[in-house]
């Protein structure tokens, strides 16, 4: 079953972005798609709001909606909570503050933002971790997130006071987050950051496994905790740090999409990171297509979209372990 799963993700991630890039502000049938993506040096009709707005968009929605996935599963693997996610304990936040503070203070240059959001998110990740100590327990989790957040919300408001018009706007666009205004540029960075990250969560995938039984018995089989932990952290700074970079704060990614994945196939980590990468782009890529239909010409920030539709969930799971005592039963 798992494996039929992994087969049919490939064809209808595909239609999913074929379906995102035909909806807009300029509207395409697709047989104007098929045309246009025949005519891929052609600067102007269809061609170009094709190839030039609404494919870079595609790509790049989806590679950040399965790193912000695969972030989550990971984390929850990595310290047994299923509630941490890199939004609910304040990674997020800590690569938007970074990324805040690149903007203003040395200028809105894309690199520059993206090795900042990086650097914040490595930083927060590790903090987290320093305060919940060695068993990471969720409570404590998450009040360190709430805590990281807090902070952060009011650096970025000192920055927006600060700031000026342009900074501003700057400001405003991370915060909600949104896919507007992207290029292959930033396609060409995501892509070996998106695939370095997957090759390093890859390699401890059987290790994740291990430590869902206690680092005591992860130990007797071998495995090394902390090395375990280390390549995590590294992979979803990388996710986080880019993602919010190039796209601002998409909340509840990491948290709705691998409970969905986990339901369906399991908590093995080699089934649970792939089909959770596919799943998140795919839901990225629908939400930011929503996005633009929604409420023309204008666009709604997907970042609300998504905030929309993970807050119930994350309600759900709560009073689901209320009821349960468990939020893997």
């Amino acid at each position: 079953m798992v494996r039929s799963i992994k087969f049919w993700l490939v064809p209808i991630s595909a239609a999913a972005m074929v379906l995102a890039s035909l909806v807009g502000p300029v509207p395409l049938s697709l047989e104007h798609w098929f045309s246009a993506i025949q005519l891929r040096g052609d600067a102007t009709g269809a061609a170009a709001v094709v190839w030039q707005l609404r494919l870079p968009r595609v790509v790049l929605g989806f590679l950040i909606g399965g790193g912000l996935a695969v972030s989550g599963a990971a984390i929850q693997g990595m310290v047994r909570n299923p509630l941490a996610d890199p939004g609910l304990i304040g990674v997020t936040a800590g690569a938007m503050l970074f990324a805040a503070l690149s903007i203003v203070l040395a200028g809105s240059w894309p690199m520059g933002i993206a090795l900042s959001a990086f650097l914040g998110a490595v930083i927060t990740t590790y903090l987290v971790m320093a305060l919940a100590g060695r068993e990471a327990p969720v409570v404590t989790m998450i009040l360190a997130g709430v805590i990281i957040s807090a902070l952060a919300g009011a650096v970025v408001g000192a920055l927006n006071y600060i700031a000026d018009d342009n900074e501003l706007r700057a400001l405003t666009f991370w915060t909600m987050g949104s896919l507007a205004n992207v290029s292959w540029f930033e396609v060409a960075i995501m892509l070996p950051v998106v695939l370095l990250a997957l090759g390093l969560l890859w390699r401890v995938a059987k290790s994740l496994d291990a430590l869902l039984l206690g680092e005591g018995p992860a130990m007797e089989m071998g495995v090394n905790p902390r090395a375990v932990k280390h390549q995590v952290v590294i992979a979803t700074a990388l996710f986080v740090g880019v993602a919010v970079a190039f796209a601002g704060i998409i909340g509840f990614v990491g948290l709705v999409i691998p409970h969905m994945v986990r339901f369906v196939v399991g908590a093995l980590h080699r089934h649970l990171l792939p089909v959770s990468f596919f799943v998140g782009g795919i839901f990225i890529v629908l939400c930011d297509a929503v996005t633009r239909v929604i409420a023309p010409p204008a666009e709604v920030p997907i970042g609300i979209l998504t905030s929309f539709i993970g807050a119930p969930v994350f309600i759900y799971l709560l009073m689901r372990a209320k009821r349960h005592g468990n939020l893997f039963n």
